[in-house]
């Protein structure tokens, strides 16, 4: 249960997927995790992506349609490698979880390397348009399976 914390931070750290040029996904639930809805207009997100060199620059958005709140961008070639790039890391923040009347709202940050072997970054934003508390949280990979990877979480509270 996340209640008690202000803010919720989970920690994604040597993470690998079993499929190459797939991006991992977030979901949340209001129901202790019973249910994981992922039909249109359930998040909206936004992020900016780049890569090493400057080579891709990407600003990306769910124009208000999101099933899913992808954390790291799935086309234009700038896609999550394998093992054989080696592990990536994952740091979201998550804050309004507790409201019922408020969208949950999330703000992340990564490091991993695409399918060229280019460093990669993204920073982005999301946020749940229900209003519900949010009592769950789940990644998925796009396609495929998480081979391994440490899914650490932290309750975070106001002194």
């Amino acid at each position: 249960s996340f209640t008690g914390y202000n803010c919720i931070c989970f920690v994604i750290s040597n993470y690998i997927q079993a499929t190459n040029a797939a991006a991992l996904y977030m979901i949340t639930s209001t129901d202790g995790g019973s249910t994981y809805p992922t039909v249109n207009s359930t998040y909206d997100w936004c992020k900016t992506q780049n890569s090493i060199g400057g080579a891709e620059q990407i600003v990306d958005n769910s124009g208000s349609t999101g099933t899913h709140i992808p954390l790291c961008r799935t086309v234009y070639g700038s896609v999550l490698e394998h093992s054989s790039a080696g592990g990536s890391v994952f740091v979201i923040y998550m804050s309004g979880h507790n409201s019922a009347t408020t969208g949950t709202y999330f703000n992340w940050t990564s490091a991993w390397n695409d399918h060229g072997g280019q460093l990669t970054s993204t920073v982005g934003a999301g946020r749940t348009n229900a209003s519900a508390d949010v009592d769950g949280v789940r990644f998925i990979a796009e396609s495929g399976n998480i081979t391994s990877g440490s899914f650490n979480c932290y309750g975070l509270v106001s002194s």
